[in-house]
């Protein structure tokens, strides 16, 4: 399949199979197929189709039964005639000039969704034999190969991101669409970004400005980071960092949405990676005891007098009555100024 547009090979399949016409489709989270690149349909159709037609469709329930790699036609799931009296098919059908269907599973991933191949034939011409649904189906292991291969090359432009991580389609509405990772694991459950699933909703004005300015971007074909501290109750060692990368769609995933305006947005899970080793010297210089020593440690790792305390598994108090004996010892009166000096090994305040 080479480096075809979606679109050329769309045609190309539609031809081989002696179709009329043929759309890809996408659905995610349960919710009905929409059209995301369509061969040789009246558009107008394909935007009543996408805007609500899509959950009237009869065949629906029986098609989202397909599992990925097989192929059935229309008339296998609902005949014409058992639902001619519909206006699903007056409008779409009918109007459409859609005889018959042959439909495809691609894939069925938490990820990436479920990804699927529809090609029709007029009334003009006849209906889907069993020999087309086996020469589908000889096709099928190359589409799912050629859509893997996609999102892999997709995936490359958001250099390197980190272990947890996830890609995703974003339009300039902020709604997403997940094409591969977990971004249940990266994005849910983060208040600052306000992901619902569906929708960013982010609470910082920043964020929502880098957000509308990035993909802008993007549509011209430039690509943006930003980085943003979490804090989460799940990682009490670290304050984790979710990385942002906003970058241009590229067109070998072109399929996967059917608006023009959106681009890919990558979202990694990075751990501050604190380098404690400086504290066994920095203590021995003060001379800290033991304790103190673990006290500077934790507050390297969170920055905060609680979760220091959780994290060495002693009361607040005894935290700060640590900090207070590490302050005089130390000649810092802060506790931004002293971990900076740990950080940077700044033995200023020496004797």
């Amino acid at each position: 399949m080479g480096e075809l547009p979606w679109d050329i090979l769309l045609g190309n399949i539609c031809d081989w199979l002696e179709g009329d016409r043929a759309m890809m489709l996408s659905a995610h989270h349960g919710k009905p197929y929409s059209s995301t690149v369509s061969y040789n349909h009246d558009l107008s159709k394909v935007m009543k189709y996408n805007k609500g037609f899509n959950g009237s469709d009869p065949r629906m329930p029986f098609s989202k039964l397909t599992l990925p790699g097989q192929t059935r036609t229309g008339q296998q799931y609902v005949r014409n005639e058992d639902i001619k009296h519909t206006e699903y098919f007056n409008v779409i059908s009918r109007a459409g000039d859609q005889l018959d269907s042959l439909h495809s599973v691609i894939m069925d991933t938490p990820g990436s969704g479920r990804q699927a191949i529809s090609i029709h034939r007029s009334f003009k011409n006849q209906l889907f034999e069993t020999s087309d649904i086996e020469n589908m189906g000889a096709l099928l292991p190359h589409l799912t190969e050629a859509y893997q291969y996609a999102v892999k090359v997709s995936g490359k432009l958001s250099a390197d991101i980190g272990r947890r991580d996830c890609a995703l389609l974003i339009k300039p509405d902020l709604k997403t669409k997940p094409l591969s990772g977990d971004p249940l694991d990266v994005l849910l459950g983060n208040d600052f970004l306000g992901w619902n699933g569906e929708y960013l909703r982010p609470r910082s004005e920043a964020l929502v400005k880098f957000l509308d300015l990035t993909i802008k971007r993007a549509r011209n074909g430039i690509s943006s980071q930003c980085r943003i501290r979490v804090d989460s109750p799940s990682d009490i060692e670290r304050n984790p960092f979710i990385q942002i990368t906003i970058s241009p769609r590229p067109k070998l995933i072109d399929w996967l949405s059917d608006a023009q305006d959106t681009v890919m947005l990558y979202a990694s899970r990075l751990e501050e990676n604190i380098d404690t080793s400086n504290c066994e010297i920095f203590s021995a210089i003060y001379q800290l005891t033991k304790s103190e020593c673990r006290t500077l440690i934790a507050l390297l790792e969170t920055s905060d007098l609680k979760k220091a305390a959780l994290q060495s598994q002693v009361t607040y108090e005894t935290v700060r009555w640590h900090l207070k004996n590490i302050f005089q010892k130390t000649g810092y009166n802060t506790q931004e100024t002293l971990l900076k000096a740990v950080k940077e090994m700044d033995l200023s305040n020496s004797n």
